[in-house]
């Protein structure tokens, strides 16, 4: 009897457990999803909309084992040859418009390693091609990347054996960067 009344007892608690937890945990995922999401394109509209010739191509990140964001990384197509001058001015702009939109969305305030989240989290990538979408080789940026707060700037150089001969990578510190072109506000 005992048995039974167990059994019954773990059939009635079984469903409740499981619908508790879709309730509590799958809605969570959902919104941190849709809050992330909602980010990114927002960054990204704003971005194609002030530089028609860069186009959104993804975005990736970092979470612990809690679902915390440790950084985030945006990806960019720049269908433009670029001087790092430029290159500095675009990802500071990334930036400024990625951290408005992570600050300002309430769901994901949780979420965040840091409060607030500054450019040393957000990783951007600009992938440089020229007006008709082919690679570029030096002297001018083939790619332009800041990560962890620094930015790196590579050049390739073409070579007919190989198709690139050699490579050409500097970095110096985002802030400097910005600071030398006079945009930087501090945060």
């Amino acid at each position: 009897m005992r048995l039974k009344i167990f059994l019954c007892a773990m059939l009635l608690w079984i469903p409740m457990i499981i619908i508790w937890w879709i309730m509590n945990y799958s809605g969570r995922t959902d919104r941190f999803d849709k809050a992330l999401n909602s980010v990114a394109v927002n960054t990204a509209s704003d971005i194609e909309q002030e530089f028609p010739y860069i186009k959104f191509t993804g975005i990736g990140g970092s979470l612990s084992k809690e679902g915390v964001i440790n950084h985030e990384t945006l990806t960019f197509h720049v269908n433009k040859i670029i001087n790092r001058n430029e290159g500095v001015e675009i990802i500071y702009e990334i930036v400024s418009r990625y951290l408005y939109h992570i600050h300002s969305n309430r769901d994901l305030q949780f979420y965040l390693k840091e409060h607030p989240f500054s450019v040393n989290s957000i990783n951007v990538m600009l992938f440089v091609y020229d007006e008709q979408g082919y690679d570029v080789f030096h002297p001018n940026l083939e790619s332009i990347s800041l990560d962890n707060g620094v930015l790196a700037y590579l050049t390739v150089s073409r070579s007919d054996e190989h198709f690139y001969k050699d490579e050409t990578y500097s970095e110096e510190p985002f802030e400097v960067a910005a600071k030398r072109l006079g945009v930087w506000d501090g945060e």
